[in-house]
């Protein structure tokens, strides 16, 4: 019944006039409001909505799988550069050795230098060749034939041809022979020779073909000279393709890659089928850019001009490609690039089979969106009520998980991606600790291994009494699954901390730490283990009272015990490149006198405020360690020094470990017989006022102070990946996969 009361003419009871009604409300809210209007606005609403979402998904899928493409050229590129690098570290090593045995042995029997060579060949990845060559024309040395297998080959100059032998090694420690042939070679005309007689220095040859399978390599060569007289010529050979991993596993046909250098030398292909390369390899020079018939690579070869882009797109004889290019860090000498070229046709499959499936999704959408509003909405409503009752949830287990057995979380002190570091204290004694909790579901490390490893930490520094070492009150596991381990609260700052706000320390302040180091290491030792990570971000300065201060050596998570299994994976080396030493670096066993190294670095970064090498790479501080000598310890020391101390911290970087003093027990005795005149002496009543003034400090740096022991959440973090090179300011935190 209408609710119009005035009407123009008399009506019949019960009857109303329609027009008036209409004319009642506005023109288009009648029509909108009519049937046929809902019965196309709806539809095509969500019609408009579902094209929407389509072509939204279309575009995200097609960014997606963009963005996956360069990411995954990326990993291959990061992957060769590390198996590079590492392999290239390790080039100098062997090569010196080889020089080693040459020097030692110039009339070394074939037998005995074939066994020498192939210990020094094992399980090298990428190694093709270790082998000396004679003014003479002889050539001696192993190599890896293509099953794998070790040989070795001895050829001489026979009437201006070269008769060459080769060798199978026994079991009982001799040679059998196993070929035999005559074809002409002679090192003497090769380049690697040329080049390393020329330089009379270690040298890289370019890319060059190698014999018999003509497969692209480097070279790392050495000349040996007896004054102005060439002994021999010692080379190890490197094959490029099996160095960088490039062709390992399964690659997609139609995803080409390549690895070059700046002259346009091949140095690995992958994913490009044998009609597109020449049908005679180059003998006497390795494959180059100029040689592929490959569409796509001869166009990202033809459009790279001289700047190279990192991701550039290709047309290719109509077809669409995107160029992923990234350079390698081989080494100062070694420019490579590498790159993957990725077809759009192939790249794009799954974004239009998306927008065809969102086509039919859109049309059954369309069929029934009317009804499916009903109970969407109803649905909405439902997960927004139990959106709330879960965050309700979650607020009330976040009250519970900061209740931790005895202990009350009180502030988060740090968080990284193994956990957190919470500031604690005990419920009932009102004493104040630090807790460590580590989260049970770390990615790519197996739960047993870190339950392990975290059980092992715990129990390593429960075992140490010493007043220096970071005390252990608890460990166990939450409710949750979640490892804690549960430490003495420091009040202080990291020696790092110390030194750069307050610069170089004196020498009598520094004594003391060092005695502090040394006896809580010298406690280690006894107990069968070495910390292999001793630096001065691992060893806390704390305010004990007014005029006290004691050093505290944190951070036992890298100790392995002494000639015992570790937890580490095997062939691994943990440590810090600054601080690091040599046969640490090397991967062979070690034993206490690597800490002692250790110490003598971080003593030389307490008294200059420098590291001992300032190497532009980790790499690089790795082989200063390993080859430069010492720097002038008084030269680097701008304040008073005492000659006993210089001595005892040039004496602790020695090479050799042999060198180094016998103990850190025996450090901390020489420390103490050290006697310092009175015009040098670091007093109580000095450190009063000194940490009178830095308490005095802005509430930010004062807040600075207060440090946990073990708390370096995001070095726990670095650890996870044996692999990975990352570093800050003035260190770096590195592990490295030893072959």
């Amino acid at each position: 019944m209408s609710l119009v009361r005035v009407r123009p003419h008399k009506a019949e009871p019960g009857t109303a006039a329609p027009e008036e009604s209409s004319k009642s409300l506005p023109v288009w809210v009648s029509r909108f409001t009519s049937p046929a209007a809902v019965l196309i606005a709806v539809p095509g609403l969500v019609a408009l909505v579902g094209l929407a979402l389509t072509l939204s998904s279309v575009h995200h899928i097609s960014e997606l799988a963009r963005a996956n493409a360069v990411s995954s050229a990326n990993d291959r590129a990061r992957g060769a550069e590390r198996s590079i690098q590492r392999t290239l570290l390790q080039a100098d090593v062997l090569l010196e050795r080889a020089v080693e045995f040459v020097h030692s042995r110039p009339k070394a029997e074939e037998a005995e230098l074939a066994y020498a060579f192939r210990d020094l060949a094992l399980d090298r990845k990428g190694l093709k060749w270790l082998s000396v060559s004679l003014p003479d024309g002889t050539f001696r040395g192993v190599y890896v034939d293509r099953d794998g297998q070790l040989r070795y080959q001895v050829s001489r100059l026979v009437a201006e041809r070269t008769a060459m032998t080769q060798f199978d090694f026994t079991r009982g420690g001799g040679l059998v022979h196993h070929a035999h042939a005559d074809f002409s070679y002679d090192p003497r005309t090769r380049e690697f020779y040329r080049e390393a007689v020329t330089q009379r220095r270690r040298i890289w040859t370019k890319p060059y073909p190698f014999y018999p399978d003509f497969r692209t390599g480097i070279t790392r060569a050495e000349a040996l000279f007896d004054g102005d007289t060439l002994r021999a010529v010692v080379t190890v050979d490197y094959d490029i393709a099996e160095l960088s991993g490039v062709l390992n596993g399964e690659a997609d046909p139609g995803t080409p890659m390549v690895m070059f250098d700046a002259s346009g030398a091949v140095l690995a292909l992958a994913s490009v089928g044998p009609e597109f390369l020449p049908k005679q390899a180059p003998r006497e020079r390795a494959l180059s850019t100029n040689d592929l018939h490959h569409p796509a690579l001869a166009a990202f070869f033809k459009g790279r001009g001289k700047g190279a882009q990192q991701n550039r797109e290709l047309d290719a004889d109509g077809e669409d490609f995107i160029a992923v290019e990234h350079s390698l860090s081989a080494g100062p000498e070694l420019s490579w690039r590498f790159a993957v070229l990725f077809d759009e046709q192939r790249l794009f499959r799954a974004a239009r089979q998306q927008s065809l499936q969102g086509l039919l999704v859109s049309a059954l959408v369309l069929l029934i969106g009317t009804s499916l509003a009903i109970v969407l909405a109803r649905g909405i409503h439902r997960l927004r009520f139990a959106k709330a009752a879960a965050e309700a949830r979650e607020q009330q287990a976040l009250a519970h998980a900061r209740e931790l057995g005895s202990y009350q979380l009180e502030s988060l002190l740090g968080a990284g991606g193994m956990g957190e570091v919470w500031r604690a204290r005990h419920r009932l004694l009102a004493r104040p600790a630090a807790i460590k909790l580590i989260r049970p579901d770390l990615p790519g490390v197996e739960a047993g291994r870190l339950e392990a490893r975290f059980e092992r930490e715990a129990q390593l520094l429960s075992q140490l009494r010493s007043p220096h070492t970071v005390s252990v009150l608890d460990f166990g596991r939450t409710t949750d699954g979640r490892l804690f381990l549960v430490m003495e609260l420091l009040d202080g700052l990291a020696l790092d901390q110390l030194v750069e706000r307050h610069g170089p320390q004196p020498a009598a302040r520094v004594i003391p730490m060092l005695i502090g180091i040394c006896e809580s290491l010298a406690e280690a030792h006894a107990a069968g283990l070495v910390h292999r990570d001793i630096k001065p971000a691992n060893v806390f300065l704390c305010h004990e009272g007014e005029s006290r201060e004691r050093v505290k050596v944190l951070d036992f998570g890298l100790a392995k015990i002494a000639r015992g299994p570790g937890l580490t994976a095997e062939g691994a080396i943990a440590g810090t490149p600054d601080y690091m030493a040599p046969e640490q670096a090397r991967g062979v066993e070690i034993d206490g006198r690597a800490d002692l190294y250790a110490v003598g670095c971080t003593a030389w970064f307490l008294l200059t405020g420098k590291v001992v090498f300032t190497e532009q790479t980790a790499m690089g501080t790795i082989l200063a360690h390993q080859l430069k000598p010492v720097p002038d310890f008084a030269s680097a020391c701008t304040q008073w020094l005492p000659a006993e101390l210089e001595l005892l911290v040039t004496r602790c970087l020695s090479k050799d470990p042999d060198f180094r003093p016998r103990s850190a027990a025996s450090i901390a005795r020489a420390l103490r017989d050290i006697v310092i005149p009175q015009e040098h002496r670091y007093t109580g009543e000095t450190a009063r006022r000194w940490w009178e003034r830095v308490s005095d400090a802005p509430p930010k740096e004062r807040a600075e102070r207060s440090s946990v022991s073990e708390v370096s959440v995001e070095r726990l973090s670095r650890e996870v990946d044996a692999t990975s090179v990352s570093r800050s300011g003035d260190s770096a935190e590195v592990q490295l996969k030893a072959n």
